[in-house]
């Protein structure tokens, strides 16, 4: 009998990785950049990837490295993603960070919770208030976007983006 091993990054993940290392340090070169402005786009819950890159993203922004402008929950599959979102950015001391979701017609995502709904319902663990909704997607993209002088926002995409 054969014996799978799991792989210990998604593919998601490591494209996540990818593009935030070629943001900081630039595609042509070794050189550091200039802060990088992000917004984080993803389908938080079946699995951990999302998780992930939000830490890693969160630990560049406690360095200086990043600045994170909002997230995205661009599923409306799993319902407790988005309070998932909520609580890692409550555990990072960015409790205020713009956080929003995709709310459209279509169902989009993963409806696994495989750890999700235990997250987002441990409001009081993580001090969180977002358990499953918040702000629809799409109008705080744009606003967003309106703030930032054009092509100084990198978009991150984790999972299934949505057409905003």
């Amino acid at each position: 009998m054969k014996k799978f091993i799991k792989p210990l990054f998604s593919h998601g993940s490591i494209i996540a990785l990818a593009l935030i290392l070629s943001c900081r340090f630039g595609i042509n070169d070794n050189t550091v950049s200039d802060e990088v402005k992000v917004i984080f786009d993803t389908d938080m819950g079946s699995d951990c990837d999302d998780a992930g890159a939000m830490a890693v993203l969160h630990k560049l922004a406690d360095r200086g490295e990043i600045e994170i402008l909002g997230i995205i929950f661009s599923s409306n599959a799993n319902k407790f993603g988005v309070g998932t979102c909520a609580a890692i950015n409550s555990y990072y001391g960015r409790k205020d960070l713009p956080l929003v979701q995709f709310q459209g017609n279509i169902i989009i995502g993963d409806s696994r919770n495989f750890y999700s709904q235990y997250i987002a319902e441990a409001d009081s663990i993580y001090g969180h208030s977002v358990i499953d909704s918040t702000t629809e997607s799409t109008l705080a993209y744009k606003k967003l976007l309106r703030k930032q002088t054009n092509k100084s926002v990198t978009i991150i995409t984790v999972g299934h983006p949505v057409a905003h």
